[in-house]
């Protein structure tokens, strides 16, 4: 099966504002894409205009080769996740019925077996399964933060091949153990179920350590974007983020040192 997600030319004005300036890219499955960038640089905007969020001032988004404005938000809600950063749920839900919750857009009313199976599944796979019955308002950020992550997964994790999964800051209630945690297993289910991932980061080095395909952007345009080996220079930290790095090479890996 053939699948692609293109953005041409987008635009996105907000408030009178330019927020993002005739972006384009392609995204792929089985590719992890990193966007990066300082504060206000448009990294948000541009997940939100793929999670069909925010409206495009102009230019277009083509999900399979289908304009994204004319797929309905029910059918794309079936194969798109998404986790935004702030995920506020006052509301007491146990942790088990909000991961549930993302299998809403597959069932009316009553769950079905396949959306069950997949709770649990999740349940397991973000080491959850003993904080299934707490309340959810009872965790930490961190363990909050989990629950997210299991309840996009299983919005999508029946999806072999057309997923997409939009993660907007997501490391940032997690200790480092369950940053390096959640980054390997993100790893291995953009291999495995060959989503195409987009993911908005902070840490320079987490990203190059782990991303396939990297988004520079700079006050709203893409300044630079390419596979690992194209574009990790440290010119390219130093003009996107106004400072200056250099790269220290250490066995096989290379990093940024501030």
């Amino acid at each position: 099966m053939s699948f692609e997600v293109q953005f041409r030319n987008v635009c996105v004005d907000i408030d009178k504002k330019c927020i993002l300036k005739k972006v384009s890219f392609d995204m792929k499955p089985g590719q992890l894409t990193m966007v990066l960038g300082a504060n206000g640089s448009g990294k948000s905007t541009l997940l939100k205009s793929l999670a069909k969020s925010v409206a495009l001032s102009s230019g277009e988004i083509f999900v399979n080769q289908t304009d994204l404005s004319s797929i309905p938000l029910a059918d794309y809600a079936k194969y798109r996740a998404v986790l935004t950063q702030q995920t506020n749920m006052t509301f007491q839900m146990n942790v088990e019925d909000i991961v549930l919750m993302g299998r809403y857009p597959h069932f009316n009313q009553v769950p079905h077996s396949i959306d069950l199976i997949l709770v649990e599944e999740a349940l397991v796979l973000f080491e959850l399964i003993d904080f299934r019955n707490r309340k959810y308002d009872s965790l930490s950020g961190g363990e909050q933060q989990r629950v997210q992550f299991a309840r996009v997964y299983v919005q999508i994790a029946h999806m072999e091949v057309g997923g997409i999964l939009l993660l907007d800051e997501p490391l940032t209630f997690l200790d480092v153990k369950h940053q390096v945690s959640f980054l390997h297993l993100l790893r291995k289910l953009v291999l495995e179920k060959q989503w195409a991932v987009l993911m908005v980061i902070h840490d320079i080095n987490l990203a190059f350590n782990y991303g396939d395909y990297f988004l520079f952007l700079k006050n709203g345009s893409l300044l630079a974007h390419g596979l690992k080996s194209e574009v990790q220079k440290p010119e390219m930290i130093n003009e996107v983020f106004d400072m200056k790095v250099r790269m220290i090479q250490h066995e096989e890996q290379s990093f940024f040192s501030y």
